[in-house]
């Protein structure tokens, strides 16, 4: 089981409510605006306007991760899936009179990760290096390159620009090979040396639990669950299952609860027999799922105890756990991260990657993490993450990047769902439609009308 420590806790009159200005923006962080995303960003001059999603790249100048279906990109969870507040800019970070241009513009998200981006990364720099940064908020969906010098993006969103050449190769950044910072020492928690961009932050697709819920269906027979196994298992844990109307990371969960090694994950949802055995699994739970369009209404399914167990995201996730009895299940979490791009269209390539430079500076992306419980993409980073600058709370308990938890979870794989999304989204949605391993046979035609039966014969007199 996993209970919060002491010093993690804060006062009991801290609820999901009262919790507003984690970031001390100085607006509130509210996250029940919407579906559940990482969605919403400020319609202003300055902001990108989302295109509508598609399984490739949205227009010329948009990128989607391929595959995606709508409520799906791939973007922080709570920038995107949990609909939180736009970041408003804040006094100073324009330029004067908005007639003097930027040096950098920048394309990131909105909601409480970019307010914490804006005050511990945006500003900063700003001042350190004498860089002027525009600062742009992502559309839902779509993400507009060609406005932007340096750009954050999903893993899938990277896959998809990169492969489509709208966006610099790593070998192609000015001054590239110092671009890495930590000389080749292996500081990024994933492989820097080839692609398109410079890993920035993760969040969590995890379980989380509601003991009181299922205390009182287990009665005397009680145990708390704590491993990925448990979500399955309904007999010893009872209750209904809030997952996420997604294929996404859903059937890497059925995978990983069913015993399926870390490491070996897509190499066997690769094959035949692992994508069936994920759905038979699925089959086996389906009278036990409750499909949640969002990771708020999956909270909302714990706390009415219409389920037991949830499927949602960690930045939620720390929303909810430092002020409830609720409890995560750490094992067998699925990582997604957000990286740093620079976009051919940019003019200003030396000035973009000056600034990603700096973004990814250990210190830099610490004092982010400690505003907003992301886990940095990089050891030293996240040794420097230990508690948050307002709330005093540890964060190694709630960083996926922790060193407490980055071993417990797989990194999600943007390349297995480029290749293999589109046929794994067709099942999964024919699945819920009941269609049987994705054939659809096609209802049986009418029978035609029973033909009259013929006239009675006349009856001859005599």
């Amino acid at each position: 089981g996993f209970a919060v420590p002491a010093s993690a806790q804060v006062p009991a009159t801290t609820g999901p409510d009262v919790i507003e200005d984690l970031t001390g923006s100085g607006q509130p962080k509210s996250d029940d605006q919407g579906a559940d995303r990482s969605e919403g960003p400020a319609r202003s001059e300055r902001t990108v306007v989302p295109e509508p999603a598609s399984g490739g790249a949205a227009g010329r100048s948009g990128t989607t991760g391929s595959g995606t279906t709508a409520g799906e990109a791939d973007e922080p969870a709570e920038a995107r899936e949990e609909g939180v507040p736009p970041v408003e800019a804040k006094p100073g970070n324009e330029r004067a009179g908005g007639t003097e241009k930027p040096a950098v513009v920048v394309g990131s998200w909105a909601g409480a990760y970019g307010a914490a981006q804006q005050e511990a990364v945006i500003e900063p720099i700003e001042q350190q290096t004498g860089i002027a940064i525009e600062r742009r908020a992502h559309g839902s969906n779509a993400v507009d390159l060609d406005g932007t010098d340096a750009v954050e993006l999903g893993q899938e969103q990277l896959l998809t620009a990169c492969r489509d050449g709208r966006v610099l190769r790593l070998s192609d950044w000015p001054d590239a090979g110092e671009v890495s910072g930590d000389g080749g020492s292996g500081d990024f928690l994933v492989d820097v040396s080839e692609g398109c961009g410079l890993p920035s932050f993760a969040w969590s697709s995890l379980v989380i639990a509601n003991p009181k819920a299922m205390r009182k269906l287990a009665g005397r027979g009680y145990r708390e669950p704590g491993r990925i196994g448990d979500l399955i298992d309904v007999k010893r844990y009872p209750g209904k299952r809030a997952l996420l109307r997604q294929p996404r990371r859903v059937l890497e969960m059925m995978l990983l609860a069913d015993g399926v090694a870390r490491g070996e994950v897509y190499k066997v949802l690769a094959t035949r027999e692992g994508e069936d055995r994920a759905f038979e699994l699925l089959d086996e739970m389906k009278s036990s799922i409750v499909w949640v369009s969002g990771s708020r209404y999956a909270f909302a399914a714990l706390d009415e105890e219409r389920a037991t167990m949830a499927m949602t995201f960690s930045g939620r996730a720390f929303r909810r756990l430092i002020a409830s009895e609720l409890r995560p299940i750490w094992d067998g979490h699925i990582m997604s991260y957000s990286a740093w791009a620079v976009p051919k269209s940019s003019p200003r390539r030396d000035a973009a990657v000056r600034f990603i430079r700096a973004a990814v500076e250990p210190e830099t992306m610490a004092a982010q993490a400690r505003l907003w419980p992301y886990g940095p993409m990089r050891r030293s980073a996240v040794q420097q993450a230990r508690r948050h600058t307002l709330l005093g709370t540890e964060l190694d308990v709630f960083l996926p990047t922790s060193e407490l938890r980055f071993g417990q979870g797989i990194v999600f794989d943007a390349v297995f769902w480029s290749d293999h999304g589109s046929r794994l989204v067709r099942r999964f949605e024919d699945w819920l439609e009941g269609v049987p391993l994705g054939i659809r046979v096609p209802p049986p035609r009418k029978a035609p009308p029973a033909p009259l039966p013929p006239p009675p014969r006349p009856v001859s007199a005599g």
